[in-house]
């Protein structure tokens, strides 16, 4: 709406008013999240990104500046920045909230539909998404952790024989299970895989590649845990191998129970 002018007539108190005409409401500018740590992000729902502006409040406008365009989804109109983790939470017109750690999406969470306004919530660590196509709120735990699962969970191998030493034929003297590492609540980070045998008298070789893996929200990382036998037993021996998963003061840990059996000797 154009509103009417106002103002002092000469010699006394009086109002002059001018044409007065409506139009239609511009839409309001997206939110703006100012991030206190690092930066500024500003949603442009036209283009499907967001920017990343450089500076803190306290820089001039002039010294600020544009340093990424962050893709997501369609209309992102609603964020939310998650204190507790530095994580940026954007709704998109897909019907998904894209997770932002710097100037990188490193998740894409399904909500409800049309998801409008996010909100984090510092007491309980939770991020609530507003749902304006579905009526609903989609609750999202940012707790972040993760699982582990072996495959297989249990080993046989042959025992180290003399006719595989130097020669080309091909011995089944090593036995490897896959081991998934899956992110929950949002988890993202490297984890570092370790492995000890019991007994550990040297009989039994242990070791994982990669020994660190990227773990990414709602998606499964693997590495491979090789057992080596150095000796050939006169009977099958029995030994528990143990996986340690740990991130920071994150630790999870499996067992796998490995049964080596003696050698051909001929």
């Amino acid at each position: 709406m154009r509103a009417s002018s106002a103002g002092v007539a000469p010699g006394g108190i009086g109002c002059t008013r001018t044409s007065v005409g409506v139009r239609e409401a511009e839409p309001p500018p997206p939110p703006i999240l100012a991030n206190p740590r690092t930066s500024t992000i500003t949603p442009n729902a036209a283009a499907s990104a967001i920017h990343v502006q450089a500076g803190t409040a306290r820089q001039t406008r002039a010294r600020r500046g544009i340093v990424s365009s962050v893709e997501v989804g369609g209309y992102s109109e609603g964020v939310g920045y998650d204190s507790g983790n530095g994580y940026v939470y954007v709704t998109n017109n897909e019907d998904f909230v894209s997770v932002i750690s710097g100037t990188n999406v490193v998740a894409t969470i399904p909500v409800g539909f049309s998801p409008f306004g996010v909100v984090y919530d510092s007491g309980n660590g939770y991020v609530y998404v507003a749902n304006a196509g579905s009526d609903s709120v989609s609750v999202i735990s940012t707790t972040a952790d993760f699982r582990i699962s072996p495959s297989p969970t249990s080993l046989t191998v042959v025992g180290e024989s003399s006719l595989c030493e130097g020669r080309s034929i091909v011995c089944e003297d090593e036995a490897s299970t896959s081991i998934g590492v899956s992110g929950v609540n949002g988890f993202m980070g490297n984890v570092r895989l370790t492995a000890s045998v019991s007994p550990g008298d040297g009989s039994l070789i242990v070791y994982c590649r990669p020994p660190s893996i990227l773990v990414k929200p709602g998606e499964t990382s693997n590495a491979k845990c090789t057992v080596e036998p150095e000796i050939s037993p006169a009977s099958p021996a029995t030994y528990v191998v143990t996986i340690r998963v740990t991130n920071g003061s994150l630790s999870h840990s499996i067992t796998i129970p490995v049964v080596v059996t003696p050698a051909t000797t001929r």
